[in-house]
């Protein structure tokens, strides 16, 4: 069960004249190295682009503060998480919590970046998404995703797939029913260790495929957890359905995660460790 916590009247920034620019940070933790992390227990959470906020900010400490509760040590948002401001500190949140250790945000316009304290460490890896669909790459490309930006996007038990590069893998309409396939090699980049593939997206997609490729990251007893915006206009409508903005698959078979509706956003828990009772890597 949550917690009950309510909004403090703060901000997520620093006075201008006290913080860094983004760029300084950047450079100042250009050579850490990407984090080792543990995730046993994520925080899952989205918005709409209809809130009438620009982004998550407006709720931020309010919302770390309920993972910490909830004993969270992660917390994946959906993307365009963050208006890019040189006064945004990605770190006054993180300083005061018990529990959650890592941030999975993306900067509008910008990077997805995992922002990750360990005891008096800190480290922000940036990560530029690659593609929405594969069309949009020469087989070339292809090659060089998988083969150089794969490994970099493993951390510990986690893998970062970007929105649309959940195409990495490949549905064909050939085999009756649908089947996925790995035809570039992406599932063999990423390591047994890995114990699960997280997709944050802008909006939900909706074609039929997305789901079977969701199933398939999920299988020999992986999490896939992907998580995107709600409001997207389409010709004047949304896409959004009835069911939360997430959708999450264990070892191929889906899974609910209850939805808690709290500051304008949405926000459900995962106890990531239920699923090794049934793994079955080969």
């Amino acid at each position: 069960m949550f917690r009950n916590f309510t909004l403090r009247e703060e901000f997520y920034v620093k006075p201008l004249k006290e913080a860094k620019s983004i760029t300084t940070q950047r450079q100042e933790n250009a050579a850490a190295k990407t984090p080792r992390l543990n995730v046993t227990r994520l925080g899952i959470v989205a918005r709409s682009y209809s809130d009438g906020h620009k982004d998550f900010s407006h709720a931020m400490p309010a919302i770390l503060r309920l993972l910490d509760g909830e004993r969270c040590d992660a917390a994946l948002f959906s993307m365009d998480s963050i208006a890019r401001q040189d006064s945004y500190d990605p770190w006054a949140g993180l300083g005061e919590l018990r529990h959650v250790r890592t941030l999975f945000l993306e900067e509008q316009g910008g990077d997805a970046v995992v922002y990750h304290r360990a005891s008096q460490v800190q480290s922000e890896s940036p990560f530029t998404q690659a593609f929405g669909r594969l069309k949009e790459l020469s087989q070339s490309q292809i090659r060089g995703f998988v083969t150089d930006k794969i490994p970099k996007r493993v951390m510990g038990n986690c893998c970062l797939l970007l929105c649309g590069e959940i195409n990495g893998v490949v549905c064909s309409h050939k085999d009756k029913p649908w089947k996925v396939h790995d035809v570039h090699g992406l599932m063999c980049k990423i390591p047994d260790s890995v114990d699960v593939i997280l997709n944050p997206a802008h909006y939900r997609m909706i074609r039929p495929e997305m789901k079977l490729k969701r199933q398939f990251l999920s299988a020999k007893g992986r999490w896939s957890v992907s998580v995107w915006n709600k409001g997207k206009l389409f010709g004047g409508r949304t896409l959004d359905g009835t069911k939360p903005p997430w959708a999450v698959f264990c070892n191929q078979e889906e899974r609910e995660v209850r939805a808690r509706t709290e500051f304008d956003v949405e926000i459900g828990v995962l106890d990531l460790r239920r699923c090794k009772d049934s793994r079955c890597r080969s």
